[in-house]
């Protein structure tokens, strides 16, 4: 994880599938994170500056922001690649 021990934030509503699958390979690799529920309908400033597109999931690891589901699956697979039995 991060140097400072923070949790990895995932931005998005449980509605969405991209968000779900997000979840979904996170639980797999074990991987703890902390939920922001976050719509992009009328998403505030702050969000927008990390999804300029307001879209959801996003991924923020301390400066570092992903705002693409399949951009974010596989950084989790580059960043943990080993299976969670193995770690």
């Amino acid at each position: 994880m991060n140097q400072n021990t923070q949790k990895p934030l995932v931005y998005g509503g449980t509605v969405s599938p991209y968000v779900r699958k997000v979840r979904v390979a996170l639980a797999y690799k074990g991987v703890e994170f902390e939920d922001v529920e976050q719509t992009p309908f009328g998403a505030p400033s702050e969000f927008r500056e990390l999804s300029p597109l307001s879209k959801i999931p996003v991924w923020k690891e301390g400066d570092f922001v992903l705002p693409d589901s399949s951009v974010i699956l596989s950084y989790i697979a580059q960043r943990y690649p080993t299976p969670p039995s193995a770690r």
